[in-house]
């Protein structure tokens, strides 16, 4: 996980200067025992650092958005646009900042995504942003578009069937034609070989 501060709106009241505490910016920190320090691996010291090194903030749930940019049964990309303020300032009126946090998944078994990449970005709320900030404290209706099914390549379609394979125990052609009949639904397809998969005659055919 990583996150970048972009001061294009930073102004002389609202800095940024709390959330550089376990900045490892190679151009900015030269102390090279802090760059292995502040490195956060794993999936509590990630968490855990958005407590101890970010200062308390709450959220205008109102302002969220998220836009998908890749979706398919290999590969997920999207991310969340919104706003929050700071609990603790000592400036008279707390600053109002923007995130904007992207995340790529993949696949880690059936119906099962990990995240490979998290990416933070922070900077002030924008004029428009920061006046129409907690103005409604309503949750957003929701609008879903209907996504337009996209079919993976044929280098992605390898990938998939050896590792439905894999993890199936079936052999490559039947794990094709699994994913095949599922329209290259890696979750449909697995969760159609648990069902089947209590019948003995499946696992003797498809070995």
């Amino acid at each position: 996980m990583s996150y970048f501060i972009n001061f294009e709106h930073q102004s002389k009241q609202w800095k940024f200067d709390k959330y550089f505490a376990d900045s490892r910016n190679f151009m900015k920190v030269n102390d090279e025992g802090k760059k292995l320090r502040v490195v956060k691996l794993g999936r509590l010291p990630i968490v855990s650092s958005f407590t101890s090194a970010f200062p308390p903030t709450t959220h205008d749930f109102g302002s969220f958005t998220v836009d998908s940019h890749i979706a398919t049964a290999a590969l997920i990309v999207f991310t969340v646009y919104g706003v929050f303020k700071e609990l603790e300032s000592e400036e008279k009126s707390a600053p109002i900042r923007a995130f904007y946090r992207t995340f790529v998944l993949i696949p880690d078994g059936a119906g099962v995504f990990k995240i490979v990449n998290d990416q933070l970005t922070l900077t002030n709320a924008s004029g428009p942003q920061a006046s129409n900030a907690f103005t409604n404290n309503a949750l957003p209706s929701m609008s879903v578009a209907q996504a337009v099914p996209t079919m993976p390549s044929e280098d992605i379609k390898n990938q998939m069937i050896v590792q439905f394979s894999q993890q199936s125990g079936m052999n490559e052609g039947f794990s094709r034609q699994c994913l095949e009949v599922h329209e290259w639904n890696y979750d449909k397809a697995g969760q159609a070989f648990l069902e089947l998969n209590v019948r003995p005659i499946w696992k003797k055919e498809c070995a």
